[in-house]
């Protein structure tokens, strides 16, 4: 029996899918206890090593963390250097550390926007589990932002006596995506006072989203991703093109959040707007936003099928299918997982129009590739 490869190399896959299609700007947080990991999943998204890597040198336990030097040098190499992918690697990060790095998050979350602007290629910024929420409490602002969120674990095996461990802090075992509800509602209200501009507090409503859901506090998420709706529609009616994306993807988290309150009918809406966004979305740049389109495809066709409108839900089903079914065939690693979901689901709306044969198909396919992905 062949042994299932790591996750890593899934992950990996789906980062290299994202830079490939990037055509600027892209800001990806990868989650890792080890270097050793970063090591394999850079082989796969940069094999001819090009890629500029960050790291604060190594300094003796009485010695100060040292976060100009790694502000300075981000400056030398956004003034100096050809973009290419750029890594922030903060894997080593001791918990003695956890301030140094705090400075480095906050300064840049203030300079975010003369990052994007001066760096048309991806940046990656990696961190352990346990520093991800300094992160995200630290510079909300670029939290928000984030296009791609991985974690990738450390599946090998444990070394032999000839070979050394690397030192791994203690950690929680919080999802590292989880962000403290009490620091986010304070980031909010910061940006209230402030009056800042509606873009910053759309992205902090969508993290306090983000948090109260992790908490359980389903109403304050819907009462945040409402209101980032509104700034969002806002937003892409006088600047289309940057903010139309923001808006659909509100609109997604908003019809999940509605959905999962049991509000079906007002989810649907929602979802459709969101697809009807993303389709066009996805018409003008099909390798951004196809697999976007499928997602909400997903979303809209649960809603429908919680409303018993079965033939409409199997066509938003079908649908997303086939997107997936083309991705899959393009980049098999990153998106057949996702085909043997919608497979899975497609059955599941065949069965309930009692189309027995064709369900029976579309499972069958299900398994048969969930099983191949098992065994590879």
């Amino acid at each position: 029996m062949s042994v299932p490869p790591p996750p890593v190399e899934r992950q990996a896959a789906r980062l290299a899918r994202a830079v490939a299609w990037s055509d600027g700007f892209l800001f990806a947080l990868l989650i890792t206890p080890s270097r050793r990991v970063l090591d394999e999943a850079l082989a796969h998204v940069d094999p001819e090593g090009r890629a500029i890597r960050l790291a604060p040198p190594p300094r003796a336990p009485e010695e100060p963390f040292a976060a100009e030097t790694i502000l300075d040098r981000l400056a030398e190499v956004l003034a100096g250097e050809t973009p290419t992918i750029l890594v922030l690697d903060a894997t080593a990060a001791a918990r003695d550390e956890a301030d140094g790095w705090a400075a480095v998050f906050r300064r840049l979350n203030e300079r975010r926007n003369g990052l994007i602007r001066a760096w048309p290629a991806p940046f990656l910024l990696v961190l352990p589990a346990w520093l991800a929420p300094v992160f995200a409490h630290e510079a909300p602002d670029f939290w928000s932002i984030r296009d791609l969120t991985l974690h990738l674990e450390d599946t090998s095996p444990a070394p032999t006596s000839g070979e050394a461990l690397e030192p791994e802090p203690a950690r929680p075992r919080a999802a590292p995506w989880e962000v403290d509800i009490d620091a986010a509602r304070a980031a909010v209200e910061e940006a209230r006072k402030a009056e800042a501009p509606p873009a910053i507090l759309a992205g902090r409503l969508g993290l306090l989203a983000d948090a109260a859901v992790h908490a359980g506090r389903l109403e304050e998420a819907l009462a945040a991703t409402r209101e980032a709706v509104e700034l969002y529609r806002a937003l892409a009616e006088e600047q289309p093109a940057a903010f139309r994306p923001e808006l659909a993807r509100s609109l997604h988290n908003l019809g999940s959040a509605l959905h999962a309150l049991g509000r079906v009918e007002e989810a649907l809406a929602a979802a459709r707007e969101a697809v009807e966004i993303r389709r066009a979305l996805a018409e003008e740049q099909p390798e951004a936003f196809q697999p976007e389109l499928a997602t909400s495809l997903h979303n809209l066709g649960s809603a429908l099928h919680a409303l018993g409108r079965w033939e409409q839900a199997l066509a938003a089903a079908r649908e997303a299918v086939e997107i997936r079914r083309a991705l899959a065939e393009e980049q098999p690693a990153a998106f057949r997982p996702e085909l043997a979901t919608s497979l899975h689901n497609l059955g599941i709306h065949l069965s309930e129009l009692g189309r027995v044969e064709e369900a029976l198909a579309a499972a069958r396919e299900a398994v048969e590739l969930s099983r191949a992905l098992a065994e590879e």
